[in-house]
């Protein structure tokens, strides 16, 4: 199976691409992304692929959209911490 990362090994490969999100536009964006090949299970692309069409976003947007999620609830979290051990001192 052939894939964007042109891989033709059974593996899995993704890559960021430049996307435009809306903000900027896609010449401001195309400095600012790094490409990042992962492999992955063919369970978790296959997952991926079918949330990417639900959400109406590419592979690489939806990505990108759970991975800044994972962060910002990370965050918000540490946040929280911090907030926590401050007011109990």
């Amino acid at each position: 199976m052939m894939d964007h990362g042109g891989v033709d090994n059974g593996t899995t490969v993704v890559q960021n691409e430049v996307m435009d999100h809306g903000g900027s536009s896609r010449k401001e964006m195309k400095g600012q992304w790094d490409q990042l090949k992962i492999r992955l299970p063919a369970s978790l692309k296959t997952w991926l692929t079918r949330r990417a069409a639900a959400n109406f976003r590419s592979i690489n947007a939806e990505t990108v959209f759970l991975i800044e999620s994972a962060r910002q609830k990370e965050d918000a979290s540490t946040a929280a911490t911090v907030e926590a051990s401050s007011t109990t001192k």
